[in-house]
Formats: structure tokens, sequence, C-alpha cells
């Protein structure tokens, strides 16, 4: 799936299209995730197929396919998402303890309690939604919101907000290169030999040895 992504962007880039067969293919995959979320999640406890075919189980995942995709949203995306991730967090946490919760009620009583049911099928659609998204299959910026009924969120204000936040971590990531790459230095020593009182046990660290001395020069 990732391939076909990468792939997906060149073709979106040249042609403004998504190439059918990828997109059934990532879709499906993406529906295969999702079975698997809503059983790992305690909505259902019908064991996820394998497989990625509609109507395979009892989760509703569809997709449309879009006629035309925007080439301009090919750079943004990844800034634009980070501020919908950040809020998104706090869901998650929320959606971590009520699952917690939700164990110990169908332990109990059997039942998935309906008000948490409906918070986690929202989670899960906010997921989802996210990663149509992400993997280019809609050019509809994600709502910030669980409800089925949401409209698209802010995409411009959430790339300007996101956009500091990529370059930090673009320059975070790229920084340790230039150690890798920026050759050896060269400190320079000069001991006299017979200034050296005693050597200490020497230790290592990676192809660096390091030898411990008690040094004392009158000059």
């Amino acid at each position: 799936m990732y391939l076909l992504t990468l792939l997906a962007w060149f073709s979106i880039l040249f042609t403004g299209r998504y190439p059918k067969a990828f997109f059934e293919f990532t879709s499906g995959v993406l529906r295969w995730q999702a079975n698997v979320t809503v059983y790992a999640a305690l909505l259902r406890d019908e064991y996820p197929p394998f497989s990625w075919e509609p109507g395979a189980y009892p989760l509703r995942f569809d997709i449309a396919p879009a006629e035309r995709q925007s080439r301009f949203r090919l750079f943004i995306r990844f800034a634009a998402i980070i501020p919908n991730q950040f809020v998104f967090f706090f869901v998650q946490v929320g959606w971590f303890f009520t699952t917690f919760i939700s164990w110990f009620a169908i332990l109990i009583t059997g039942t998935y309690p309906r008000g948490l049911f409906k918070f986690a099928v929202g989670a899960i659609r906010w997921q989802e939604r996210v990663y149509a998204y992400l993997f280019l299959l809609r050019d509809e910026y994600p709502p910030y919101s669980i409800n089925a009924d949401a409209q698209p969120g802010n995409e411009v204000l959430s790339t300007i907000l996101g956009l500091p936040f990529l370059a930090i971590y673009v320059g975070l990531s790229i920084l340790p290169l230039f150690g890798v790459f920026g050759g050896s230095t060269t400190v320079p020593a000069s001991l006299s030999a017979t200034a050296i009182q005693r050597e200490h046990p020497s230790g290592t660290s990676g192809s660096l040895r390091i030898t411990l001395v008690d040094y004392s020069d009158n000059a």
C-alpha cells in the first residue's frame, strides 16, 4: 500500500488522477485494517476476515473515488494533518479509557454501553478519514469531529498551523546527518611521555577507545 501510494502521488502530479487499480487495493487495505480495529476495540465479536471485500464483515466502509484530484494538495497534506492529529490524540486518549471501561461492562453485563459505543465508532470514523486523506484517496480535509455528517475541516488554517511543526521535525531529522557525513575532526594534543604518571583502565564507545592518564608536566 505504501509503495502504491508513492506511485499514485506521481500519477496525481502528472495526470490529476488516482489509478483505479491502486485505489481499489489501498481502500481495500484500509477496510481490512478497519475490520481489525473494530474487533480489537471490542465493538464486534466476529473475527475479522482475511479479506478486504465489502460486506465480508459487519462494518460499512466505503470511499468513493474522485474524478480528479488536486495537485497542490500533494505538497501540503503532511503539514495540514498535524493539527488534526494533535486534536485527535486527545480523542484517542478518551477512546482508550472508554474501551477500558467497556471491557468491564461487557464482562459483567455482556453489553457494550451505547453511549461509549457511539463514541468509539466516531473515533474510528475520524481515524479512517485521516487515512483516506493521507493516502491520497480523497482531497477533502478530515473534519475535527466524530460525527458521521461532519463537514470537512479548515485545510488552509490547519496547513498554516502545521507548517512550523513539519519544518522543525524535518530539521531535527536532518541535523544528525551532518554529523555522519561531515567527516572526522582531529584535535591536536602534545603530551610528554615522561610526564605520564599512571594509565587507568581503558574504555570503548563504538570505534572510540579512551584511556585516562595522570599527567604532570613541570614545564
